[in-house]
């Protein structure tokens, strides 16, 4: 469990860097370049919402990891979609990123650099999904044992009669 703590640790290190890296990115490019706003702009400002709406969810969650935790409880949909939503962006943006990279034929430093930041990217986008997904099926696992705590509960039976 404390592994999977640190893990989470990291995740959400790593998250609040990457968005504020993209709210940095997209500051200088409006406000110090005065750039005009463009359709394409849309998808790193998409990156800062479910960007923040990451590191809530994995904020939250965070206590959720903690082994003294029976009984598990997050329904919070919206941090769930928006989790999953960057995550998804982190995957498709990388392997966007890579293909144009590929697409140039010329590996210099610069090709090594953009390679190993999508390379990042995708390893950030499948942890989350990866955790997202273990996350929930601790919940329904949790779940399911209420459950028969509640039945065992109701019918009168102790396990420590035995």
């Amino acid at each position: 469990m404390k592994f999977k703590r640190a893990l989470k640790i990291t995740l959400l290190i790593i998250c609040v860097l990457h968005t504020g890296f993209v709210i940095a990115l997209m500051y200088f490019v409006l406000l110090v370049e005065k750039e005009s706003f463009e359709y394409s702009m849309l998808i790193p400002l998409f990156m800062i919402i479910t960007g923040v709406l990451s590191i809530s969810y994995n904020f939250k969650t965070l206590k959720l990891y903690n082994p003294k935790i029976e009984i598990i409880v997050f329904k919070d949909a919206v941090l769930w979609v928006g989790n999953l939503l960057f995550a998804l962006s982190q995957i498709l943006t990388s392997l966007y990123l890579v293909y144009l990279t590929f697409n140039h034929h010329n590996q210099n430093t610069q090709f090594y650099m953009a390679f190993s930041i999508c390379f990042v990217m995708l390893v950030l986008g499948l942890c989350l999904i990866i955790e997202a997904h273990n996350l929930y099926k601790r919940i329904l696992i949790s779940n399911k044992d209420l459950y028969k705590r509640t039945i065992d509960d109701i019918k009168g039976l102790d396990e420590n009669l035995d």
